[in-house]
Order: C-alpha cells, then structure tokens, then sequence
C-alpha cells in the first residue's frame, strides 16, 4: 500500500501548492532551486507515462496536475483571471453511494465482476434445485447415488439397461452396464447417443454425489459380469473418453471408411521426418482411427508439432466427409504402445495425453514469477472442461499472508497478469479455447480467479484484471 499511499500524499501536496496564493492576487515572481531525479511514477502497479517529470523542491515532491487528472479521473481547469484551479472528481470521493457518480475505475470493474459471478452462482443454484439438467435429488451414499442412475438412467433409447455402481477409492467410481440380448437394438444405436448417455450420468455423480469423481466402466452384453464386451469409458481429467475398438463395427452406407484410409496413407504417410500408415474403422456415422508410426521421430516432437499433426489429419478427412467424429490412437508400430490418444468431435481436437505434454512443458518453462526480487514458484495443472475450454489451476509454493505476496497484491497486479497472460498465450497457441483457472496458495486456499478470453468478435483473448482479496 506504501505506492498508493505516497500517490494520494503527492496529490494533496499539489493541491495544497496550488492554493498557496490565494485568489485575486498579484502574479509575483520567485526564485527557487529544485531537483530533477529522473522521479518515475506508478498509479497502482501501473507505470505512468509523463510529459514532464516530477521535481523535488524543499524536500517535497511536486508534478503538474494534468498528469494525473487522466489516470484519476478527475477534471480541472485553470482560471488565470481569478488565479484559482477548480477541479472536479465527478465525486469520485463522494461517501454517499446515492449521490455519488462513480467513473468505471478498476476498482468498480471489479465490483461489477464480483457481482456478476455471484448472480452466475445463484443461477445457477436456482437451476440446479428447478429446471436443471436433471431431477434435483438429496444423494448422501453411494447406495443412493446408484438408485438415482437406475431410475433416471434404466431406458438407452428404447433399451433397458441393468446397472452397477462400484466405489474404487480416491473419487473413482466403476460403473458398469449390461442390454442383456438385445443386441439387435444395440447395434441400430449411434455411438454418440452411448456416450451421451454416459455422460449424462457422469454429470449425475459429480453433481449430486462427488464433485471430483472419476468414473470408468464397462458396456456388456448378456449380463454385468459376463458376456462379451461392446464398449469401455475412463476419464482423464475432466473429460471421459471411449474405446469402441472391442464393439462390433459395421460399414456404413454413409462413410467409406477405405476411402479416408487410402487418403491419409497416401497424403499423410511421411510428415515432419517421421513415417506413418493408417487404418480406419467405421461405426455408423464415427470413425475410429489407428495410426503407426516407424521411427520414433514422432516421440520428440514438442506438442505444437502434435496438434498440428492432428489438424492435418482433421483436413484431410474433412476433405471427404464433413461432420465426422474420430477417435484414434497413434501408435509406436514395435510394440504396439499407444503413445498418444486423441479425439475430433465437431471440429474440436481433444487429446488428454497432448494436455500432459502441455503441462509438463509449462511446468519447465514458466514456473517461477518474480517480482520486487522475490522469486515465487507455481505448479500448474490442466483440465479439460466441457465447454471446449480449459481449467488450469495455478498452485504457489507460498501462503497468502506472506508478506511477500502481499506486496505482489499491492503493487504486483499488472506483473502477475502478465506473467499468467505468457503461460496461457502458449496454451491458446495449441489449443484455440477460452482459458478460466484459480490461484491457490501452498495450503490449497485460494487466492483469486483468472479469466483469459476475448470480450468481442474479432478481438483478441487476454487474461481480464486479476480481483485480489
């Protein structure tokens, strides 16, 4: 608070100067001797750009008003008739919120903040217990948590399902299904209305029973424990993924799926000095992808070089079929270790394995902040949000009362954002998404929210002022 503090005590000394001589006088002359010190100004955190430089006269600092009238938002205006400066606030330091006409300083754009994400919870509070995604219900065990699913979840399609839900510790969850004989109705169903309605009860768990639930399972047919096995789920970070490699997949009249593998192999068989073949598999309207790689060349290509890989086999697939979903995995052809899994679904390219690289590479490069020499260390961590954006969750080595860091919510504001807007730049170069995430201190507490998107068509993401508590 010393900055803001030694601002204000600078503004009342120009205006104590000002009124020195009082009005409707005689100008005079005086000689005085001041020092120029090179005085640089900051108005908080931020470095303020001047015409003229402060001087230091008697001991005191003095500046002329016009430099800080703009970044005070006050107005003036000098009468030379009368010798007297009137200024005005635009009550900016009126007490009474009735009569006071605040400009939209930071300080109130991040009130209006605030309240705006605290109306978002309580709509969302009201959603939840009204109309929400599905029937609000109490839910304390697990035992409740499976008869919710059996009764909101018994019918895929026209399909009845038997169901079984299996605590496996440390927030993860087996959840396993069965469509006994009905394999013919299984068959007709598209992939996306399965993984819609696991996802639906994904969402069910988290919502009503463990917010940091994980979930895996298995699709069977005949029965849940036996019987063979049409489809398999697990979830990384925040996003569930699935594996219709041991389903039955028949060729569609809609997708070619020798046509897509005949394309890849003759466009995309030799790309950034590494080898590749492909093979394609076709599930209704969904293709699932399997790509081998000879050399190893592909293991150090740094995780730019992967997505865009994986933009150029979206192209060249979009090239023949618009509107296809794909799930692949790309594979080391030696031992069959699949390297990297990822997915393209309405044109949105997700792969939690190129996430990890993500992470690994941030945590290398952008793991220390530093500010008034003081040297602050973060671990990061990504997660796949639904939305198509990315949580990334900023942990210090640090306590929020450290004096250290306090400076840095004093003063540090815009040097901190600076530092956050580096990190997720880089995130954004891979993936094209908004990025939302919390600071937490080295207790779990957290310190504050970041917001990194942009507030307009055509304009460009950055991450919003940071609300520091």
């Amino acid at each position: 608070m010393l900055k803001r503090s030694s601002i204000v005590t600078t503004f009342i000394i120009i205006l104590i100067f000002t009124f020195t001589t009082s009005s409707y006088t005689d100008s005079y002359r005086r000689n005085i001797t001041a020092w120029f010190n090179n005085i640089q100004v900051e108005i908080d955190g931020e470095k303020l750009e001047m015409a003229d430089e402060p001087i230091v006269f008697e001991d005191k600092v003095y500046m002329p008003i016009e430099e800080l009238a703009d970044a005070l938002y006050i107005n003036f205006v000098y009468d030379e008739d009368e010798a007297m400066v009137r200024i005005n606030t635009n009550r900016l330091f009126d007490v009474d919120t009735d009569t006071s006409s605040v400009p939209l300083t930071f300080q109130k754009h991040y009130e209006l903040e605030s309240l705006r994400k605290q109306v978002a919870e309580m709509e969302e509070e009201i959603n939840r217990l009204q109309d929400g995604r599905l029937p609000y219900a109490r839910i304390r065990t697990l035992e409740e948590m499976e008869e919710y699913i059996k009764e909101h979840f018994k019918v895929l399609k026209d399909i009845n399902m038997s169901i079984q839900l299996l605590d496996l510790g440390r927030n993860e969850y087996s959840l396993n299904a069965s469509f006994g004989n009905e394999i013919s109705k299984w068959k007709e169903l598209d992939r996306r209305e399965v993984e819609g309605w696991i996802d639906d009860i994904y969402y069910a768990i988290r919502h009503f029973y463990d917010p940091e639930a994980k979930l895996e399972g298995i699709i069977r047919a005949s029965s849940l424990k036996s019987g063979s096995q049409y489809t398999s789920y697990y979830t990384r970070g925040n996003m569930l993924y699935f594996d219709f490699m041991l389903s039955e997949h028949k060729k569609s009249p809609l997708i070619d799926g020798v046509k897509i593998e005949n394309a890849l192999n003759k466009k995309l068989k030799n790309y950034n000095n590494e080898v590749f073949t492909y093979e394609v598999f076709v599930n209704n309207n969904d293709v699932d992808l399997l790509v081998y790689y000879e050399k190893k060349k592909f293991d150090n290509w740094s995780p730019t070089s992967k997505m865009q890989y994986l933009k150029r086999i979206r192209t060249e697939v979009d090239r023949i079929y618009e509107d296809v979903n794909i799930d692949g995995k790309i594979i080391y052809s030696k031992n069959d270790e699949a390297t990297l899994r990822f997915s393209i679904s309405d044109d949105f390219i997700s792969s939690y394995d190129l996430v990890v690289e993500m992470e690994e590479y941030i945590n290398k490069t952008y793991d220390e902040f530093k500010y008034s020499g003081d040297t602050f260390k973060f671990n990061y961590k990504i997660y796949e949000s639904y939305s198509n954006a990315f949580e990334v969750v900023l942990d210090g080595d640090f306590e929020i009362d450290d004096s250290d860091w306090e400076d840095v919510m004093d003063h540090g504001e815009s040097s901190f954002r600076s530092h956050v807007q580096k990190v997720f730049r880089y995130l954004e170069g891979i993936y094209d998404v908004d990025i939302f995430g919390e600071v937490r201190d080295a207790s779990l507490r957290s310190i504050c929210d970041v917001e990194y998107y942009s507030t307009g068509s055509g304009s460009y993401r950055y991450v919003h002022p940071i609300i520091f508590p």
